[in-house]
């Protein structure tokens, strides 16, 4: 356990090998990211850099490469953070919790991708459109080439995600081309 082992602290004791668990959880990057940096997150739940003190955990220190803005990466909590415990296992006769609003996330992801926008912008447009009646203007046409289904289908992603239902008459396409 982290108490015994006294990890994020300098070994003052005699140790031996062990094992441990770290908390992870799956967050979206801002830019500037390496691994191993102190994050705290912003108002929209992603990870920014920070100062040690400040930082609720760092970016996954085994990456490989360096994250993207908006890349998904895990965040490593600080050793005695959390203040509950579980493992979450899979099996195929049981649909874990997570996985539909995971498969919702990836979906809007590449959707927004296909627009050349970020998941963000797609989201905050969704919702933009949905308070206000305001349109995504582009100056370009690339999700005049994204099928209908694709629409039909991120707005039950939308609810997914947002724990909201969106009218029938609303769930339409919410560009607007700036010409």
């Amino acid at each position: 356990m982290s108490e015994a082992l006294g990890l994020g602290e300098i070994i003052i004791t005699e140790q031996q090998r062990d094992a441990i668990h770290i908390a992870v959880v799956p967050v979206r990057a801002t830019t500037g990211l390496r691994p191993g940096t102190p994050v705290e997150l912003d108002k929209q739940g992603r990870a920014r850099k920070t100062s040690i003190d400040k930082a609720i955990g760092v970016i996954d220190p085994f990456l490989n490469m360096l994250p993207k803005s908006d890349d998904l990466v895990w965040l490593y909590l600080k050793p005695g953070s959390i203040t509950s415990l579980r493992h979450d296992w899979t099996h195929p006769a049981f649909a874990s919790a997570q996985e539909p609003l995971a498969e919702s996330q990836l979906f809007i992801d590449r959707l927004a991708h296909d627009c050349g926008l970020t998941y963000e912008r797609l989201m905050d447009g969704a919702k933009d459109f949905l308070e206000n009646d305001s349109f995504l203007t582009d100056n370009s046409q690339r999700y005049d080439s994204i099928e209908t289904e694709r629409w039909d289908e991120f707005w039950e992603h939308y609810e997914a995600i947002t724990h909201s239902q969106v009218l029938p008459k609303r769930r339409q396409v919410f560009f607007s081309c700036a010409c």
